[in-house]
């Protein structure tokens, strides 16, 4: 329903629903690698998550 709502949506708050969904999608894979690697520090499900997002080259050079 609110994909026929883009075209008629100002730009301001499509970019805020782009920064919620990024937001969802950035719990969303923390709980999953939570899920995965239950014994992980903080610090090492952060480092995972940039290797998910950014690829393992460019989350090393980060």
């Amino acid at each position: 329903m609110q994909v026929q709502l883009l075209p008629e949506m100002p730009c301001w708050r499509k970019l805020q629903l782009v920064g919620e969904m990024t937001q969802t999608c950035y719990i969303l894979a923390l709980s999953g690698l939570r899920e995965r690697h239950p014994a992980a520090a903080p610090k090492e499900l952060r480092l995972r998550l940039a290797v998910l997002v950014l690829g393992r080259e460019t989350a090393a050079r980060a």
